[in-house]
């Protein structure tokens, strides 16, 4: 029995080990594949940590806490890792061979269904609880029975004793580890949380300028000016109107259209942004100046052309578009700033008009002609 104890206490250490990898590896923020990898390889090397130091039962028979590690994995770092934890600890367990290994892949087959089971199964609320914690380690727990059907020549009260031990072992530790990896799976939410409303705007689900900014420098370096693409500042004309003549309600509902708009427009590499107020951003990668003036030129004509059901009222609305072009030279700020420029002109010349930044005014080609005629009286925010 002695030798059961230290054997549950060297176990103990493994699980914390493969409870901070766990953390670690979520941390990353991989690809859900390579995350799914990773926890495999932790996973699997917990279950070898655990089995390499067992207690000794009888010959061939070895008692260890391959349950715990097996069946957390299942239950919090999903089918992959489990799968692959069970397939190590089988192998493992065949190749050490005695009058124990087939019951002991038995019971391994039997934690990670069971584990894969309290994964998926429905549940009346949606966190995870100390309750649902108590019933992960309860379906656990059986695997321990395994024992009676093993041939030793331990007296009947010796095996009684070993199986609570083991079921007391594994519940116990189940608790004890689940919760740890249930604090750092909801300390790693609520930093997603906070992550998303530092980083998206909360009204239209854009990523907010600091994002956009963010994710620039993450594709060029930081501190370094683009070396190409073109940058897209685009303004909702005439939006002060729409919040006093419909209320603010109508004006957000609006601006979450545009938002969707733009989303939809936008080619797939590129990316768009609110930047403040009414005015949205959009960064085109790998863009001339002319293929960003025709791309602006059909946001405006689609802003144009499609009408905004806010509640009961229908809105023509339109944008004013500013473009500048990086260089490799300026800065995100000066980028920023050219397109902004541009964006003045658009407005002052009218609106609903796209306008280059200066340095590229003298490549403004002719866009191609559309078979609808631009609509000439309807006024900004109109009723229709």
């Amino acid at each position: 029995m002695i030798d059961i104890f230290i054997a549950m206490a060297t176990s103990a250490s493994h699980l914390a080990l493969v409870t901070i990898a766990y953390g670690m590896i979520r941390r990353m923020r991989l690809p859900r594949a390579a995350s799914a990898l990773l926890q495999a390889a932790a996973f699997s090397l917990g279950t070898l940590a655990v089995m390499v130091s067992p207690a000794p039962l009888a010959a061939g028979v070895m008692i260890d806490a391959r349950a715990t590690v097996i069946g957390l994995a299942a239950a919090f770092a999903g089918p992959i890792p489990a799968i692959a934890a069970a397939i190590t600890g089988a192998l493992y367990r065949l190749h050490i061979g005695g009058a124990g290994a087939a019951m002991g892949c038995l019971s391994i087959l039997y934690v990670l269904a069971s584990g894969l089971w309290w994964r998926f199964r429905p549940r009346p609320h949606a966190e995870t609880r100390w309750s649902d914690l108590v019933l992960l380690g309860s379906v656990l727990v059986p695997h321990a029975a395994v024992v009676f059907f093993i041939p030793t020549d331990k007296a009947p009260g010796v095996i009684l004793a070993v199986v609570a031990v083991m079921a007391a072992s594994c519940f116990v530790s189940t608790l004890a580890f689940g919760r740890l990896i249930l604090r750092e799976d909801q300390l790693l939410e609520r930093e997603r949380v906070l992550r998303d409303f530092a980083y998206a705007d909360p009204l239209t689900g854009l990523p907010n300028r600091r994002e956009f900014e963010a994710k620039i420098e993450e594709a060029f370096g930081r501190g370094t000016p683009p070396a190409s693409g073109c940058l897209l500042l685009m303004d909702f004309d005439h939006f002060k109107d729409v919040n006093d003549r419909f209320g603010h309600a109508a004006g957000d509902d609006a601006l979450k259209q545009l938002a969707r708009l733009l989303q939809t427009t936008l080619r797939a590499g590129d990316f768009v942004a609110r930047h403040g107020g009414e005015e949205f951003v959009a960064f085109l990668p790998e863009t001339s100046a002319l293929d960003a003036r025709y791309i602006a030129e059909r946001i405006r004509q689609r802003v144009a052309w499609e009408a905004m059901k806010v509640g009961e009222e229908t809105l023509l609305v339109t944008v004013s578009i500013g473009i500048a072009s990086a260089n490799g030279k300026m800065s995100l700020a000066e980028l920023f700033a050219s397109a902004d420029k541009a964006l003045y002109r658009a407005k002052t010349a009218g609106r609903n008009r796209v306008e280059a930044a200066a340095e590229e005014r003298g490549r403004n080609l002719p866009l191609p002609a559309t078979d609808e005629a631009e609509p000439s009286s309807a006024a900004p925010a109109a009723a229709a």
